[in-house]
């Protein structure tokens, strides 16, 4: 198997940029081992990150730092891929990031703006947020593996 250097990316928290990180995420994920089926969740958990980021984080400006890092994830059972997102925040606590929505509410129950953290929940296999140790911000990492699960037929 040929070894995959990481990608790295620096935005500027405009959100006319996003398009620009999901198109490197789903090729990335894709030429990583990852079938499309699994590509679109990381995706969507991606764009949600930025989203808040920029959103609650940056408080919609559009001029800050935004770092994404893409590597390749490779076990013995698994193929997958590592999103690493890194911001210049200074107000955020990575401990007051939680899903507002619980597991047994309907969607009509979920408050404003608490999708976004339960998108990432559901989406990916694993995510930590915790402060940057060399810089200020967070950082947000993300882990996608390829599903064992053969895909189901639509109804």
């Amino acid at each position: 198997m040929s070894h995959h250097a990481p990608i790295a990316i620096r935005i500027n928290s405009d959100p006319a940029n996003l398009c620009v990180v999901r198109s490197a995420v789903e090729s990335a994920a894709q030429r990583w081992g990852l079938p499309e089926r699994d590509c679109h969740p990381l995706v969507l958990a991606v764009d949600e990150a930025l989203t808040n980021i920029i959103r609650h984080g940056y408080a919609c400006r559009a001029d800050e730092p935004i770092y994404v890092t893409l590597s390749p994830l490779h076990t013995e059972q698994r193929q997958g891929i590592e999103v690493i997102i890194e911001d210049e925040t200074t107000n955020i606590d990575p401990s007051s990031i939680k899903s507002k929505a619980r597991e047994s509410a309907s969607i009509d129950d979920v408050k404003p703006g608490g999708l976004g953290v339960s998108i990432i929940e559901k989406s990916v296999d694993h995510h930590r947020y915790e402060r940057r140790l060399d810089a200020k911000g967070l950082r947000l990492t993300l882990h996608k593996y390829a599903s064992t699960v053969p895909a189901q037929p639509a109804p």
